[in-house]
């Protein structure tokens, strides 16, 4: 013991309650109390405490340094004693600057050997239909098995000896939420959180990660369940509310809409009778949107109940075209182009409600003219997938959304635009769903938006439908897919 280290010093520390060791600024022990010399002893360590510091030399280093620069510091060592279980050593100190010594308090946990996963245990961990995942005190990351990984993103090998915080790395949570987390591990209580995680594929998922801390092993133990079912429950339910809402205030509304319509229609026909001929076919286009209106009137009464639509084999090239019509004086005045790409010598029908569908097309071209600026393109596209499904594609090149927006679209009274309702998407969707088929929205803010659409056609249907159709899929349509 060098002699810097006053008799005083020493009485005071040798009777300390806690294990105590004294450093160098060079990392070499000074002085230890006999409550840290019978901790050793009790331990009976595979090599000398003299001989940790050098074998962790790096880390051991690293620890000094970190003490003489921001006066305390914390550490975690790995040791082994003599039943080869594995020691783990936490060592807290203070520099004191004027002594050029630093004081450390240090405490050790037992970790029982049978902790360690052996390829048993790893089967077992693999055979729990959650994710585990085994970390230190200080963090790193000992053990998961396959669920976690596949929940989380990660290859084999990818995680363990790492920081604990690399589980958040790819996860999308609030603020707040994770600092309590992490308040309640350090209070050693049940510590919860709900992460969302956009995977490789795009789709999202929801991850329940709860963790706690086995005081009798040393470790903290993290389970993760897959959420993604029960938040698409809750979404639907919020969403069957806000149909609910709509549905109570139904009567009212159609009511209120009908009163004005009746007029109208009732003028229209008496200008009808006064025109000449060829004005004729634009009238009849205006009859026909106001009875669809008037169809729609009595679909929104009934809205929050089960309801069935007449379906019918149809083209639907020819329910594109109708809504296409509609659509064209406006894209005139803006100087917009709609460009519907399909096969002419293919047919495409599917089994369907004509003014459904037609109503679909509407919101979708109704939204991607609001979306382009003068000089715009809207393509629309028709193009056979497979044998069993037939696609829609209503793209433009418009201002697009941002990730954000795109999750929230089919979100009931969500909406970007100031006079929007909200209501539009979400008729898409229901719509599709009526016709068994699949939407997917794709967009890139500055470059445009896609919604694509997937109907599923019945194979008897199609081979019938072919039957007066030789050519299958073109050369054009081949492109597309």
């Amino acid at each position: 013991m060098e002699s810097q280290l006053s008799l005083m010093v020493e009485e005071l520390f040798q009777h300390a309650s806690e294990q105590t060791v004294i450093f160098n600024c060079a990392g070499k022990i000074q002085f230890m109390n006999d409550k840290m010399v019978d901790t050793l002893q009790q331990l009976n360590l595979q090599s000398s405490f003299s001989e940790l510091t050098e074998q962790n030399n790096e880390k051991w280093h690293s620890f000094i340094q970190t003490m003489t620069q921001d006066i305390s510091a914390r550490a975690i060592f790995y040791l082994t004693d003599a039943s080869n279980e594995k020691v783990i050593m936490e060592l807290s100190g203070y520099y004191l600057k004027e002594k050029q010594l630093i004081f450390s308090r240090a405490q050790f946990t037992v970790i029982p050997q049978k902790l360690s996963t052996t390829d048993r245990e790893i089967q077992l961990m693999n055979s729990l239909p959650h994710g585990v995942i085994l970390a230190t005190l200080n963090g790193k990351i000992i053990s998961t098995n396959s669920q976690s990984l596949q929940l989380l993103g990660f290859e084999v090998g990818q995680l363990e000896r790492r920081s604990y915080e690399l589980l958040f790395e790819h996860c999308y949570y609030e603020p707040e939420m994770i600092v309590h987390y992490y308040r309640m591990i350090a209070l050693n209580d049940l510590a919860t959180i709900v992460v969302k995680r956009v995977c490789s594929d795009g789709h999202v998922n929801y991850l329940s990660i709860a963790s706690k801390i086995d005081e009798a092993l040393g470790i903290l133990v993290t389970t993760i369940t897959d959420q993604t079912e029960q938040m698409r429950l809750l979404e639907t339910i919020n969403h069957q509310k806000a149909l609910s809402v709509i549905g109570k205030n139904a009567a009212s509304i159609v009511h209120e809409i009908r009163n004005p319509m009746t007029s109208i229609q009732g003028f229209i026909q008496m200008i009808k009778e006064n025109l000449e001929e060829q004005a004729s076919p634009y009238f009849e286009i205006v009859e026909s949107e106001l009875q669809r209106i008037d169809e729609l009137l009595v679909e929104i009464l009934t809205l929050s109940k089960p309801s069935s639509y007449e379906a019918q084999m149809l083209d639907i090239k020819d329910v594109v075209e109708q809504a296409i019509t509609l659509f064209q004086l406006k894209a005139l005045e803006l100087n917009t182009s709609i460009i519907f790409e399909y096969d002419e010598q293919a047919s495409y029908k599917i089994k369907g409600n004509n003014n459904r569908l037609k109503q679909m097309l509407i919101n979708l071209l109704k939204n991607a003219i609001e979306a382009v600026d003068s000089n715009g393109h809207i393509i629309i596209q028709l193009v056979y997938q497979d044998p069993t499904t037939l696609r829609l594609i209503v793209e433009d090149r418009g201002r697009g959304m941002s990730s954000e927006q795109m999750e929230k679209a089919f979100h009931s009274f969500y909406t970007t635009k100031s006079t929007g309702t909200g209501l539009g998407l979400l008729l898409v969707q229901a719509v599709v769903e009526e016709h068994n088929g699949e939407i997917k929205l794709e967009s890139t803010e500055g470059v445009g938006t896609r919604f694509i659409i997937d109907f599923p056609i019945n194979m008897y249907d199609f081979n019938e439908m072919m039957t007066s159709n030789t050519m299958y899929l073109s050369e054009k349509q081949q492109n597309y897919i």
